[in-house]
Order: C-alpha cells, then structure tokens, then sequence
C-alpha cells in the first residue's frame, strides 16, 4: 500500500469547517466525513481555535446577551447583600 499523499488546507477552510461542527446540527464525525477529512485532522483544528479563541481575550458570548449583568461585581460574583 503506498504512502498517502499530504494535503494543505488555507485557514479560512479550516475555520469553515469549525465552524460547521458548531452551526450545522452535525457531528464533528459527520462535518469530517463529509469534507473528506480525518476526524482526528478536524478535532485538533477545533481545539487550535477554541484556544485561540480564548487567548484573544475577553469578548461577549452570543449567548450571554440575555443574561442581565447588572447584578454582578467586574469579576461576575453577586454582591453580599
């Protein structure tokens, strides 16, 4: 059996293919099985973003938007009453 070819993928794909495991409703299996990619190749494209993502500092998560914040210190804790 012959060596596999290695393939190169730009990042704007990789970040198209995170993105579908986490807007699509698929699997991350699924979303690899159909790009044609391993899924070990996807998860560890994942965990590099997710990391990225969290080094770049603090943001505002969608889905966080409905939480009312007012209640809270700048470290997220309640205040003793």
């Amino acid at each position: 059996m012959g060596k596999r070819e290695r393939r190169t993928f730009i990042e704007e794909y990789k970040q198209e293919a995170v993105r579908l495991t986490e807007t699509s409703g698929r699997t991350i299996a699924q979303v690899a099985d159909d790009l044609g990619i391993r899924l070990s190749t996807l998860t560890r494209w994942k965990r590099r973003y997710r990391e990225a993502d969290l080094l770049a500092g603090p943001h505002e998560h969608p889905a966080w938007n409905h939480i009312d914040t007012g209640h809270f210190d700048q470290v997220g804790h309640r205040p003793v009453v």
